[in-house]
């Protein structure tokens, strides 16, 4: 990154207060025959919402990911994770991979194999136009149909 980069970078995060708070569960649970899904989903619009089937409700509302919320110019990018044991997402973005933040990026699992679940803590992480890391959280998300194994 050259200086100039870096000092825009500096005085953009000095401007606005980027957290990633953590720690919410996103489950859905349903019966053989039928899909859970369950998602991450970080917003352009500087919210975080979780998906629970057709349920989308706002996570971490008092920081969302970046307030002020229209402070995101599209240059921040939102890397997701899982961890090593953990079922791979089957619905979203690539993990381990940046992508900016100029349209929503989300991360999840849409199951409908009878008497499965998949699961994993997903880690999120913002930075802003290649910088460091600025913050991160880490959800449980989930996906049972039937009965958990």
């Amino acid at each position: 990154m050259s200086l100039l980069a870096y000092w825009m970078a500096l005085l953009k995060s000095a401007a606005a207060v980027v957290t990633v708070t953590g720690g919410d569960a996103i489950h859905h649970a349903v019966a053989n025959f039928n899909t859970a899904t369950a998602i991450i989903r970080v917003n352009a619009d500087g919210t975080i919402d979780k998906i629970e089937g057709a349920v989308v409700t706002q996570l971490q509302s008092v920081t969302d990911w970046i307030i002020p919320n229209g402070a995101n110019d599209g240059l921040y990018e939102v890397l997701f994770a899982k961890g090593v044991l953990d079922d791979a997402p089957n619905v979203g973005v690539a993990l381990d991979v940046w992508h900016f933040i100029g349209a929503n990026r989300e991360v999840g699992y849409s199951n409908s194999a009878n008497d499965t679940e998949l699961r994993a803590n997903i880690t999120t992480r913002i930075r802003y136009n290649g910088g460091a890391e600025i913050d991160n959280g880490v959800n449980h998300v989930h996906a049972l149909v039937g009965t958990p194994i």
